[in-house]
């Protein structure tokens, strides 16, 4: 009787397939935290300390320099980013619109006639938008912890600059930065305040914050900036919140405006500048002066401004103020600081 050939002890392939995947996944786990230790490396700020960022600060001599407590870049900034028109926005169903009626948004119209929205539920979350509108390469600003809406040109060609979230706050005011100059500007000086541009001031674009439904009207042919799909959730609550209804700020502000009855520090203001000055007025007060048709003009020391209410969505917008004055929004406290920053 011959015996049988032996058989050497082996897996099925059920076992290969159970140690190929379990192989798998330790690959996949490996590659992630790596992934994770890369990103942890290359982040700069802990959100603490305002050293831990990466920038050069022995420029700001002056004011209240925090941590914001997010990182460096902690809010995705948008470069030229996609746009509808409000033709196809008003074309969505409701639940699906980028922008309402009652939306807050900064306009801006370009040079070439070109006019683009956006929306302040979508700029929470971005605080600069480096775009080209109306053949006119800008930044536009908002800043959550002040309610304060500007923008810039940016320049043109290879020196066009670009800009960044630095995850600073000075003053109660975030900062942005010069991608390629590492200098840390501030919004609402339009100034750097260090790095090798420290002391430069930006050339101010004029713009307007209002509600969508009143710069549709004005502006049929508008676009409006588009939400980025990994941030849909977000967009849906703040980052910071507004600091309207508290009784202390969460950063600190020098100088403090003084209290006043008809100041308080959380107050809207327009803020016109240009031919080498800076004036304030607040939106109540313009409410208050503008007469039936909304129009409030003001007269004095050289300046004169035309003001337009709109008693409906209350907001203020400027009337048009020629070449060379820009206007910009914000809290008191923060362009009061601001005004008097050294």
């Amino acid at each position: 009787m011959t015996d049988s050939p032996a058989v050497r002890p082996g897996y099925g392939p059920l076992w290969w397939l159970l140690g190929g995947s379990a192989l798998l996944s330790v690959i996949i786990v490996g590659w992630h935290v790596f992934q994770s230790a890369q990103r942890a490396a290359a982040q700069q700020g802990d959100g603490k300390d305002p050293k831990t960022y990466g920038f050069e600060l022995a420029g700001i001599t002056s004011g209240e320099l925090r941590a914001s407590g997010l990182p460096r870049d902690g809010l995705i900034v948008l470069d030229e980013p996609a746009t509808i028109t409000a033709k196809d926005n008003d074309a969505l169903p409701d639940h699906k619109k980028i922008v309402v009626s009652s939306d807050r948004v900064i306009g801006i119209v370009g040079p070439d006639g070109g006019a683009r929205a956006y929306p302040l539920r979508l700029m929470t979350w971005h605080a600069v938008v480096n775009d080209r509108v109306g053949g006119r390469n800008v930044a536009v600003v908002y800043d959550p912890l002040c309610d304060a809406a500007v923008a810039f040109e940016r320049g043109e060609g290879e020196t066009a600059r670009e800009f960044g979230y630095s995850g600073l706050v000075l003053n109660g005011q975030f900062l942005m930065y010069d991608r390629a100059g590492e200098s840390l500007w501030s919004p609402l000086l339009g100034q750097a305040v260090s790095g090798r541009d420290r002391g430069r001031f930006l050339s101010p674009v004029f713009l307007e914050l209002t509600t969508w439904g009143d710069w549709r009207g004005r502006n049929p042919e508008t676009t409006v900036l588009s939400p980025i799909r990994s941030h849909r959730k977000r967009y849906k609550r703040a980052t910071y919140g507004l600091y309207r209804g508290v009784e202390a700020l969460p950063f600190p502000v020098t100088p403090f405006p003084p209290p006043e009855p008809r100041s308080p520090w959380d107050r809207m203001i327009v803020v016109v500048s240009g031919e080498g000055r800076l004036d304030a007025f607040a939106l109540s007060e313009i409410a208050e002066k503008a007469g039936e048709d909304g129009d409030y003009r003001f007269e004095g020391e050289g300046r004169k401004v035309h003001f337009v209410h709109d008693p409906a969505s209350g907001t203020v917008r400027v009337n048009r103020p020629g070449e060379g004055v820009a206007v910009m929004y914000g809290f008191w406290f923060a362009v009061h600081a601001a005004r008097s920053y050294r």
